[in-house]
């Protein structure tokens, strides 16, 4: 067989084995796709600086959503986005915003992986504090609200 050029160029790492801590992280691409139960989900790709690539899914319906609304006031917050809403809005102005985000190690496939287990404010990376849960009344309406992303 003939020897053929490959152009790694532009490739980058997949996914890193971090220690499991706490680290400040880039978001650089979001997609949108569908879960196994063929519900909307966020995948995003983190940037840990020299440390490399970390992905993680965010539900966007679903019990699972709460993790949107973790990733939202990890990012600073934006007012009116809250359990028991439908909203709209724009993935691509998460691309670029840092946030902190807690990790672990985890067995898949027989393989260790490191996992996302929580996002927290950029500035909570140098201390992890403890959260206190509080119940958020749901609001049933079916009016849906735009946001607009400035953080």
């Amino acid at each position: 067989m003939a020897k053929i050029t490959i152009d790694l160029t532009e490739a980058t790492e997949g996914s890193v084995l971090l220690p499991k801590g706490v680290y400040t992280a880039k978001i650089d691409k979001t997609e949108v796709k569908k879960s196994k139960a063929q519900q909307n989900m966020l995948n995003i790709k983190f940037s840990i600086e020299g440390k490399g690539s970390l992905y993680s899914n965010v539900m966007l319906e679903g019990a699972g959503a709460f993790k949107f609304i973790e990733l939202i006031n990890a990012l600073g917050g934006v007012k009116g986005i809250e359990a028991g809403k439908k909203i709209s809005f724009d993935p691509d102005k998460l691309i670029g915003k840092t946030l902190g985000i807690l990790t672990d190690i985890e067995e898949y496939d027989g393989k260790e992986k490191t996992i996302i287990t929580q996002f927290v404010l950029k500035e909570s990376t140098s201390e992890v504090v403890e959260e206190v849960e509080e119940e958020v009344p749901t609001n049933s309406s079916d009016d849906e609200e735009e946001f607009d992303l400035d953080f």
